[in-house]
């Protein structure tokens, strides 16, 4: 295991012998925000998960119910780990002098499983997105899981189930 902003202890790494899993600058998020540093919060990964993330292009965001965190997940300059907490950046600000953008929740829709993905924003403000489970393009809903908004011509019905053709 090993500590955030610090090198992976005891021979864990990302399996790369180059990187390291801390970001270039030491410096904390609750430091640049003038807040006292939290406590440390350690963590393990597979080898080779910084490389597929990179690789991949992409990032992941993690909450944990025991920390009370919202953890953003990806490649950092040197091909590691970046493991940062999530906070709110004021205009010209940035996280150790490197990113500008920082992805904080502002809402939190719950919505069971439904395989939704492709998700986008309506016009109007709504968030949209791919209903794979009950075959149809569906937003969140305050009451039920979603509600469907269109389905596919050769839908009949939307229920849980795959009716779409191969």
């Amino acid at each position: 295991m090993a500590q955030r902003d610090e090198a992976p202890e005891s021979g864990v790494s990302d399996g790369n012998p180059d990187s390291a899993a801390a970001p270039e600058n030491d410096a904390t998020l609750a430091e640049i925000a003038g807040k006292p540093s939290p406590e440390k919060v350690t963590y393990s990964m597979s080898p080779g998960l910084s490389a597929f993330l990179g690789a991949n292009r992409i990032g992941l965001t993690i909450s944990s119910y025991q920390s009370g965190k919202f953890y953003l997940l990806g490649q950092n300059l040197n091909g590691g780990l970046l493991v940062d907490e999530r906070n709110v950046l004021e205009p010209d600000q940035q996280v150790n002098q490197l990113f500008d953008t920082c992805y904080v929740p502002r809402e939190i829709f719950v919505t069971g499983e439904l395989d939704a993905h492709d998700i986008g924003e309506l016009a109007d403000g709504r968030i949209v997105f791919v209903n794979t489970l009950y075959n149809c393009l569906a937003t969140p809903s305050a009451r039920h899981s979603f509600t469907p908004i269109w389905k596919p011509p050769f839908i009949s019905k939307i229920v849980n189930e795959d009716r779409c053709p191969i």
